[in-house]
Formats: structure tokens, sequence, C-alpha cells
């Protein structure tokens, strides 16, 4: 294959409307959010023994820092059968990668994708993989 055809199916595959990829998930893709923070904080109240004293609990941010820190929070997804969102890639090890729309700041919605390794080198460095033929 081509530099310019793995580019051009890239370019073909990258989400309408959401240009600007970016490595990793946003915390909501991992289920990182206010409502399970205040539920985590209703089953810790739930779980209180009779008499037991309510522990302290984190901060929102805290408790989001302790979330990223878990391994099923990681974005190397690991092996998948699928094919890369992106350039079509065969089965093989999968990371996470955000589509942002031009506007992030007004507009917060994001398309997360599964992406093979070279996209993942492609994106975050702008290198193409070296298997690929000159033009």
């Amino acid at each position: 294959m081509k530099v310019k055809d793995w580019l051009d199916t890239i370019e073909r595959n990258t989400p309408g409307g959401f240009p600007h990829l970016v490595c990793g998930w946003p915390d909501e893709e991992h289920g990182i959010t206010h409502n399970a923070y205040v539920e985590a904080a209703m089953v810790e109240l739930e779980d209180l023994e009779d008499g037991e004293d309510v522990k302290p609990w984190p901060s929102f941010e805290q408790w989001k820092t302790e979330r990223r820190s878990v391994d099923e929070y990681r974005d190397e997804l690991g092996f998948s059968w699928d094919d890369c969102d992106l350039c079509g890639g065969l089965a093989g090890d999968r990371h996470a990668v955000t589509a942002l729309p031009d506007n992030p700041a007004e507009n917060h919605d994001y398309v997360a994708l599964s992406v093979c390794g070279d996209c993942l080198y492609f994106i975050a460095n702008g290198d193409v993989p070296e298997w690929l033929e000159e033009g």
C-alpha cells in the first residue's frame, strides 16, 4: 500500500464533523463522571454497618484522579478482533483515540475510536508506517 492511499483511508474514515484526532479517551468514555461519583458515595453509605462512622469521602477531583489510575481505565485497549476504526487494519492491539469537532470548547461532542498502533503513532507524531511504499 502506498502512503497516499493509507492517508486517504484515514481521512475518509475520520468521522464527519470531527476532524481533530487526539490520543486517549475523555473521562466520560471511561465512566468517570459526576453521576458515577455520587453513585459511588451512595454505595459507600449504604454499605455502612449499624453504628459505623462515615469515612471521609474524597473530593470529585481526587476521586477522578484515583479512578484514572485503575488499570481498566487505561487507553491501551488490548487485543481486538475488530478492524482499526481509521485505517481498517485487521485484528490486533487497539488504542483509544478521540475525534473532536472544530470547536470542542463550545461543542462537547466527540467520537471515541479504537485504532491500531500505526494510526496511534501517526496521530501522536505524524509518523507513517515504514512498511508503506513511497508515493
